[in-house]
């Protein structure tokens, strides 16, 4: 139904949200017919696929958001050393968490177990360099920051560079 529904409005490009299970089964249908819309969505469609690492030729084609440093020497050491630890590939989701806790275990340390100056220091927090990159806030507590893309092309994700 989906796919009548692109071809009967001339869709120009799809992003894919919701659950990571959607890219696994639309990418091989859209492939299938040659369709060529520009498709768009994030690392977290990587996450069905962790048990088993990433099958990045299921992706082809498509334009993911990420935060950049993924594949990064500190990105791919992280995937390394968690791969030894649970066995499997992390998704971007174990990625996002690593440089939450990590974050938090950083604002205690400066802060100490109050609650208020606790507060005060994730509104203070300028920077950090993470797994998935710097990371700020806004005055709404927001994560700010520039993402990057990157497509796969022959089954291997390659990062779109931008002009800073």
């Amino acid at each position: 139904m989906i796919l009548k529904e692109i071809d009967q409005y001339d869709v120009e490009a799809i992003v894919l949200l919701g659950k990571p299970e959607l890219a696994s089964d639309i990418m091989p249908l859209l492939q299938q017919r040659n369709m060529k819309q520009t498709i768009f969505g994030s690392l977290a469609v990587m996450d069905d696929q962790k048990a088993y690492g990433p099958e990045w030729s299921i992706l082809e084609g498509m334009n993911l958001v990420t935060s950049g440093h993924w594949f990064t020497e500190s990105g791919i050491e992280f995937q390394k050393a968690f791969q030894e630890s649970f066995g499997y590939q992390p998704g971007a989701v174990a990625a996002y968490a690593y440089d939450g806790i990590n974050l938090i275990i950083e604002v205690i340390k400066r802060s100490e177990p109050d609650r208020d100056r606790i507060i005060d220091a994730f509104a203070e927090m300028t920077y950090k360099i993470g797994i998935t990159g710097e990371i700020r806030f806004d005055s709404y507590g927001n994560r700010i920051g520039i993402p990057d893309l990157m497509t796969v092309k022959n089954g291997i994700p390659i990062i779109i560079h931008r002009d800073d």
